[in-house]
């Protein structure tokens, strides 16, 4: 059924350019838009605002607050941990670049998970990939318009991701 509901926010009358938003994912509004069917759905008797809220609290039971803000502050904006990003800055964006392809000028999320799982032999699982990559990512202005930026990281990000894949690397064994 929450697949209907998918199908239902992604077939509205909001349409976006085939080149910018790619099928297989969900803009924000698509997003909350499936939320309030999936509401809807589960709670036809209640008011949208009150199932919302009943789906909410139910999803939010269950749910692990990750801190991404308390690591940034705690752990990445630190003038020890930019001393090392800024005196391997060349190796960063070479260790990047070693990732494109022809038409290919970007380093994606597959990209990470070649890198991480079969690159380097570093203990981390297929999980812990995609949570840093997305922990590491900025908010995108005018997403509708520059949609493609969610599927490639940015330098910066890049330096959050390689610190956290640290972090979850040596998992409590020191400090960043």
């Amino acid at each position: 059924m929450v697949e209907m509901y998918m199908i239902g926010a992604k077939t509205n009358s909001v349409k976006f350019d085939s080149k910018i938003h790619a099928p297989n994912y969900m803009a924000r509004f698509e997003f909350m838009e499936t939320l309030v069917r999936i509401a809807k759905g589960k709670y036809p008797d209640e008011a949208v605002n009150e199932g919302l809220e009943m789906l909410f609290a139910e999803i939010f039971e269950s749910y692990r607050e990750e801190p991404w803000g308390q690591f940034r502050v705690n752990k990445l904006w630190k003038l020890e941990i930019n001393d090392v990003f800024y005196n391997n800055m060349e190796k960063c964006k070479t260790l990047m670049k070693r990732y494109h392809e022809a038409r290919k000028a970007t380093f994606t999320l597959a990209d990470c998970t070649r890198m991480c799982l079969t690159d380097i032999d570093i203990n981390i699982t297929a999980t812990d990939v995609p949570w840093c990559w997305g922990m590491s990512k900025m908010t995108v202005t005018r997403e509708t318009k520059m949609y493609s930026k969610y599927e490639c990281m940015e330098l910066v990000e890049f330096y959050e991701f390689i610190a956290r894949m640290a972090d979850r690397h040596f998992r409590g064994d020191f400090d960043l």
